[in-house]
Protein backbone atom coordinates (compact mmCIF):
# COMPACT_ATOMS: atom_id res chain seq x y z
CA UNK A 1 0.00 0.00 0.00
CA UNK A 2 2.80 2.49 0.76
CA UNK A 3 4.39 1.91 -2.65
CA UNK A 4 1.05 2.34 -4.40
CA UNK A 5 0.35 5.55 -2.45
CA UNK A 6 3.75 6.91 -3.46
CA UNK A 7 3.23 5.95 -7.11
CA UNK A 8 -0.21 7.58 -7.16
CA UNK A 9 1.23 10.74 -5.67
CA UNK A 10 3.97 10.86 -8.30
CA UNK A 11 1.50 10.17 -11.11
CA UNK A 12 -0.80 12.94 -9.89
CA UNK A 13 2.15 15.33 -9.65
CA UNK A 14 3.06 14.49 -13.26
CA UNK A 15 -0.62 14.70 -14.31
CA UNK A 16 -0.66 11.07 -15.47
CA UNK A 17 -3.75 8.89 -15.43
CA UNK A 18 -2.67 5.48 -14.20
CA UNK A 19 -4.67 2.66 -12.61
CA UNK A 20 -2.94 0.79 -9.78
CA UNK A 21 -3.75 -2.57 -8.22
CA UNK A 22 -2.49 -3.62 -4.82
CA UNK A 23 -2.09 -7.39 -4.57
CA UNK A 24 0.25 -10.32 -4.25
CA UNK A 25 2.14 -10.52 -7.56
CA UNK A 26 2.01 -14.31 -7.29
CA UNK A 27 -1.81 -14.36 -7.25
CA UNK A 28 -3.25 -11.10 -8.62
CA UNK A 29 -4.98 -11.03 -12.01
CA UNK A 30 -2.67 -9.05 -14.30
CA UNK A 31 -5.41 -8.35 -16.81
CA UNK A 32 -4.31 -7.90 -20.41
CA UNK A 33 -3.70 -5.56 -23.26
CA UNK A 34 -0.31 -4.27 -22.15
CA UNK A 35 2.72 -3.42 -24.28
CA UNK A 36 5.17 -3.56 -21.38
CA UNK A 37 5.37 -5.56 -18.16
CA UNK A 38 8.25 -4.89 -15.80
CA UNK A 39 9.69 -5.97 -12.50
CA UNK A 40 12.58 -3.79 -11.36
CA UNK A 41 15.08 -3.20 -8.55
CA UNK A 42 15.93 -6.88 -8.08
CA UNK A 43 12.45 -7.87 -6.92
CA UNK A 44 12.43 -10.84 -9.32
CA UNK A 45 15.05 -12.55 -7.14
CA UNK A 46 12.96 -12.53 -3.97
CA UNK A 47 10.69 -15.23 -5.35
CA UNK A 48 11.42 -18.94 -5.32
CA UNK A 49 11.86 -20.41 -8.79
CA UNK A 50 8.34 -21.85 -9.11
CA UNK A 51 6.84 -18.46 -8.21
CA UNK A 52 9.20 -16.67 -10.62
CA UNK A 53 8.08 -19.01 -13.40
CA UNK A 54 4.43 -18.33 -12.58
CA UNK A 55 5.00 -14.57 -12.54
CA UNK A 56 6.71 -14.66 -15.94
CA UNK A 57 3.87 -16.71 -17.45
CA UNK A 58 1.37 -14.20 -16.05
CA UNK A 59 3.34 -11.31 -17.53
CA UNK A 60 3.47 -13.10 -20.88
CA UNK A 61 -0.30 -13.63 -20.88
CA UNK A 62 -0.95 -9.98 -19.96
CA UNK A 63 1.07 -8.65 -22.88
CA UNK A 64 -0.18 -7.84 -26.35
CA UNK A 65 1.57 -9.64 -29.21
CA UNK A 66 4.83 -7.76 -29.78
CA UNK A 67 4.85 -6.57 -26.15
CA UNK A 68 7.94 -6.58 -23.97
CA UNK A 69 8.92 -7.79 -20.54
CA UNK A 70 11.61 -5.83 -18.71
CA UNK A 71 13.34 -7.33 -15.69
CA UNK A 72 16.01 -5.68 -13.56
CA UNK A 73 17.36 -8.66 -11.63
CA UNK A 74 20.48 -9.12 -9.52
CA UNK A 75 23.59 -10.72 -10.92
CA UNK A 76 24.54 -14.12 -9.53
CA UNK A 77 27.74 -12.63 -8.10
CA UNK A 78 25.85 -9.84 -6.28
CA UNK A 79 23.60 -12.33 -4.50
CA UNK A 80 26.50 -14.60 -3.59
CA UNK A 81 28.40 -11.57 -2.24
CA UNK A 82 25.37 -10.58 -0.16
CA UNK A 83 25.15 -14.08 1.30
CA UNK A 84 28.82 -14.02 2.26
CA UNK A 85 28.73 -10.52 3.78
CA UNK A 86 29.80 -10.11 7.42
CA UNK A 87 27.37 -9.41 10.23
CA UNK A 88 26.61 -5.76 10.77
CA UNK A 89 24.54 -3.37 12.85
CA UNK A 90 23.53 0.26 12.94
CA UNK A 91 20.95 2.55 14.49
CA UNK A 92 18.03 4.38 12.91
CA UNK A 93 15.93 7.23 14.28
CA UNK A 94 13.06 5.85 12.14
CA UNK A 95 12.81 3.96 8.90
CA UNK A 96 11.89 0.76 7.15
CA UNK A 97 11.23 -1.29 10.27
CA UNK A 98 9.78 1.29 12.67
CA UNK A 99 8.75 4.94 12.90
CA UNK A 100 10.59 5.14 16.24
CA UNK A 101 14.34 4.70 17.02
CA UNK A 102 15.76 1.18 16.74
CA UNK A 103 18.91 -0.92 16.44
CA UNK A 104 19.25 -2.89 13.22
CA UNK A 105 21.34 -6.06 13.42
CA UNK A 106 21.74 -8.37 10.44
CA UNK A 107 23.53 -11.56 9.48
CA UNK A 108 23.91 -13.21 6.10
CA UNK A 109 24.15 -16.77 4.84
CA UNK A 110 25.03 -18.20 1.42
CA UNK A 111 23.43 -21.54 0.50
CA UNK A 112 25.64 -22.96 -2.26
CA UNK A 113 23.31 -25.89 -3.01
CA UNK A 114 20.23 -23.72 -3.66
CA UNK A 115 22.21 -20.71 -4.98
CA UNK A 116 20.47 -18.36 -2.57
CA UNK A 117 21.34 -15.82 0.09
CA UNK A 118 19.40 -15.35 3.29
CA UNK A 119 19.59 -12.25 5.45
CA UNK A 120 18.19 -12.30 8.97
CA UNK A 121 17.26 -9.00 10.59
CA UNK A 122 16.96 -8.41 14.32
CA UNK A 123 15.25 -5.10 15.02
CA UNK A 124 15.53 -3.91 18.61
CA UNK A 125 13.21 -1.11 19.73
CA UNK A 126 15.43 1.52 21.36
CA UNK A 127 12.84 2.31 24.04
CA UNK A 128 11.26 -1.04 24.96
CA UNK A 129 14.10 -3.34 23.84
CA UNK A 130 11.50 -5.58 22.18
CA UNK A 131 13.04 -7.63 19.39
CA UNK A 132 11.36 -8.28 16.05
CA UNK A 133 12.89 -10.83 13.71
CA UNK A 134 12.66 -10.84 9.92
CA UNK A 135 14.35 -12.81 7.16
CA UNK A 136 14.62 -12.51 3.41
CA UNK A 137 15.96 -15.01 0.91
CA UNK A 138 17.21 -13.96 -2.51
CA UNK A 139 17.53 -16.48 -5.37
CA UNK A 140 20.58 -16.28 -7.65
CA UNK A 141 20.46 -17.27 -11.32
CA UNK A 142 23.15 -17.48 -13.97
CA UNK A 143 22.63 -15.61 -17.24
CA UNK A 144 21.74 -18.94 -18.86
CA UNK A 145 19.13 -19.68 -16.19
CA UNK A 146 17.54 -16.25 -16.64
CA UNK A 147 17.36 -16.91 -20.38
CA UNK A 148 15.79 -20.31 -19.83
CA UNK A 149 13.16 -18.89 -17.46
CA UNK A 150 12.17 -16.28 -20.05
CA UNK A 151 12.16 -18.81 -22.92
CA UNK A 152 10.09 -21.30 -20.90
CA UNK A 153 7.51 -18.54 -20.29
CA UNK A 154 7.24 -18.00 -24.07
CA UNK A 155 9.50 -14.97 -24.54
CA UNK A 156 12.04 -14.60 -27.33
CA UNK A 157 14.55 -12.02 -28.57
CA UNK A 158 16.13 -11.84 -25.11
CA UNK A 159 18.55 -8.95 -24.64
CA UNK A 160 20.88 -8.20 -21.73
CA UNK A 161 21.62 -4.55 -20.94
CA UNK A 162 23.92 -3.15 -18.24
CA UNK A 163 21.17 -0.98 -16.67
CA UNK A 164 17.83 0.73 -17.21
CA UNK A 165 19.66 3.60 -18.90
CA UNK A 166 21.45 1.23 -21.27
CA UNK A 167 24.95 2.03 -19.97
CA UNK A 168 26.85 1.10 -16.80
CA UNK A 169 25.20 2.53 -13.68
CA UNK A 170 27.47 2.25 -10.65
CA UNK A 171 24.69 3.46 -8.35
CA UNK A 172 22.82 0.24 -9.17
CA UNK A 173 25.75 -2.12 -8.78
CA UNK A 174 24.74 -5.77 -8.95
CA UNK A 175 21.65 -5.12 -11.06
CA UNK A 176 21.25 -5.40 -14.83
CA UNK A 177 18.36 -5.49 -17.31
CA UNK A 178 16.78 -8.27 -19.33
CA UNK A 179 14.36 -7.39 -22.12
CA UNK A 180 12.39 -10.00 -24.02
CA UNK A 181 9.54 -9.97 -26.48
CA UNK A 182 6.23 -11.74 -26.86
CA UNK A 183 6.17 -12.76 -30.51
CA UNK A 184 3.68 -11.20 -32.90
CA UNK A 185 0.93 -13.64 -33.80
CA UNK A 186 0.51 -14.55 -37.44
Amino acid sequence: PASIAYAKSEANRARLTIDYTCGDIRAVDYGGGFDLAMLIFGEFNVFKKTDAQHILRGMFEALNPGGFVLLEPHTYDAIEKQGKSPRSWHTESSGLFSPTPYFWLEEHFWQAVSHSATTRYFIVDATTVAVDRYAATTQAYSDEEYGQLLSDAGFSEIQRLPSLTGSEDYQQEGLFVLMAKKAQTA
